[in-house]
């Protein structure tokens, strides 16, 4: 009985090394409406893993007319652009944070925005692959219409 325990946990031991579960990657926002005035939104793009990765990178696509304020959070990448930038961010840490890596990025966007979605996809190096993550596109809504409409009998 006790060998056959032992067998098994070795089994299990052994199958949980080979069954890994694949990195996770996120994208969310501090608001889903923008606002008639043009203003900001803080965009958190969060990744975690059970084994560090040897390398890993972030890329933001911005939609048009949009562009980075700045960048902060726990853990900043080593690499991103510069205040002002727009279209596709591209960040990438040198030094890994262990088991997971947040941060977020403030972005402008114009009066009047349309609604948009923000995408991105964060890439994971390690065991000799590359895996890419892209998470669910980000659905940020138009203002809500201020005016009234008047109707004629």
């Amino acid at each position: 009985m006790i060998s056959h325990i032992l067998r098994s946990g070795l089994v299990l031991v052994a199958l949980g090394s080979v069954l890994r579960a694949e990195p996770l990657a996120a994208l969310s926002s501090n608001g889903t409406q923008l606002a008639p005035q043009g203003g900001t939104v803080v965009l958190t793009a969060t990744a975690s893993y059970d084994n560090n990765p040897a390398a890993l990178g972030w890329e933001v696509v911005l939609p048009p007319d949009w562009s980075l304020v700045g960048v902060s959070g726990a853990n900043v990448p080593d690499i991103a652009p510069t205040k002002g930038s727009t279209g596709t961010m591209e960040f990438a840490f040198v030094t890994i944070p262990a088991g997971k890596a947040e941060f977020a990025l403030e972005v402008a966007y114009p009066p009047n925005a349309a609604g948009t979605t923000v995408e991105s996809s964060a890439l994971f190096r390690g065991d000799g692959k590359l895996t890419t993550v892209r998470p669910e596109p980000l659905t940020i809504t138009a203002p809500a219409s201020r005016g009234r409409t008047a109707t004629r009998n």
